[in-house]
């Protein structure tokens, strides 16, 4: 995960940054780019049990020692799969009705030129120079098994 994206550095003596001020990061799945390295996995709040089962903690360990940053290998919470991890991050945000949640869903952090905004963003995304918004709002698709549908583009 690029910290400058998520706004999470897990350094111990750095200070946080304090943009962008992200509440909770869900961490889906590992790509098999990743070949097991987990490393960043410390930077999210929950995760699932897919990505968890994915982990070579041998070679998650040892990208981790060398950096010296050993919190962004500590594992957070694991749910059983996406939707469950959506819906305690939810129940998590106090104050926050989940039709009025402000949710960005990436594929990930290396590849920001599509993703999705919840119906609660688009005003705001829509007055960005940069940004076109496609499609319309539509409810976020899990599958039988509670694992959120491919990311499109």
């Amino acid at each position: 995960m690029d910290t400058n994206i998520i706004g999470r550095m897990r350094i111990i003596g750095v200070d946080e940054p304090a943009t962008p001020n992200i509440r909770y990061v869900i961490a889906g799945d590992l790509s098999d780019d990743c070949q097991g390295n987990a490393l960043g996995i410390g930077l999210a709040d929950l995760t699932t049990r897919r990505l968890f089962d994915k982990i070579d903690f041998h070679k998650t360990n040892e990208n981790v020692i060398t950096s010296t940053f050993l919190h962004r290998a500590m594992i957070p919470i694991i749910l059983d799969n996406d939707l469950e991890a959506m819906r305690t991050a939810l129940r998590c945000s106090w104050g926050v009705v989940p039709e009025q949640a402000r949710i960005i869903r990436i594929a990930n952090t290396l590849h920001l030129e599509y993703l999705y905004v919840s119906e609660s963003l688009l005003p705001e995304i829509r007055t960005l120079d940069d940004v076109e918004v496609v499609g319309r709002p539509e409810a976020m698709q899990f599958d039988s098994q509670g694992v959120l549908h491919p990311f499109h583009k």
